[in-house]
């Protein structure tokens, strides 16, 4: 399937202006109200595609050189939300967002949030410590249980496991940070940028760079391979 250069940008653009960003520029949001109604509108449904317009994958997460195509997004309620990738089913804990509305053809937009950390529930603190050693952030991989509310470790008693709907997640016993974003955007140059978006997000959660940084950042990288892609297919080479 070919699709039209800047498909995925577009789409993107169209959801932070239903969310009320129609104006270039950086902005935060701090307010959980806020913070709630921009997350969940520009991750409303549909999220997987299934049309001739723009890819199925076409709104990603990335965290330096790590990223994945995000297939669903729900609020839980209380700052907390899930969401669903290939391999995750990540559960955060919103402390603050910001939305960048780029004039570079919405190559530069994305959004950026700030997670807190939650409270270990069985991980140990030399798990922690081990997994700290390489990157400033922790996390544990838990069961959640819908129908009784309840978390337990991966570990726990199979037959429990087949007389109860349960499902993995992987909770952040630490700070946290990602990047939201069109798969055009110039954020998806995690091959051959990877170890400098890396540290990017590394100061970004240390608190060692402002996101206004993050920004200039962004808008300075080479347009993604995948857009450079869809550019080839449209001109016939």
């Amino acid at each position: 399937m070919a699709y039209t250069p800047g498909c995925t940008l577009s789409l993107f653009r169209d959801r932070l202006v239903e969310a009320g960003f129609s104006t270039c520029g950086l902005y935060e949001l701090d307010i959980p109200e806020d913070i709630d109604k921009a997350l969940t509108t520009v991750l409303r449904p549909p999220l997987v595609f299934d049309d001739v317009t723009v890819p199925s994958d076409s709104l990603w997460w990335f965290r330096g050189s790590a990223s994945d195509v995000i297939r669903a997004f729900e609020s839980l309620g209380s700052g907390r939300y899930l969401i669903n990738s290939e391999s995750a089913r990540d559960e955060i804990k919103v402390a603050k967002m910001w939305v960048n509305y780029s004039a570079r053809g919405n190559e530069a937009s994305f959004v950026y949030v700030k997670c807190l950390a939650d409270e270990p529930l069985f991980i140990s603190r030399g798990e922690i410590t081990a997994q700290l050693k390489w990157r400033p952030i922790a996390y544990e991989d838990v069961l959640y249980f819908p129908g009784l509310d309840r978390y337990e470790t991966p570990e726990v008693d199979d037959s429990f496991r087949a007389t109860h709907r349960s499902e993995l997640r992987s909770r952040y016993v630490t700070p946290y940070n990602l990047f939201i974003a069109p798969k055009e955007s110039r954020i998806n140059n995690t091959g051959a940028l990877g170890d400098m978006l890396d540290r990017l997000c590394n100061d970004l959660l240390t608190g060692q760079v402002p996101v206004e940084t993050a920004a200039t950042v962004v808008s300075q990288l080479p347009t993604s391979d995948y857009h450079e892609y869809l550019t080839r297919l449209a001109r016939g080479y």
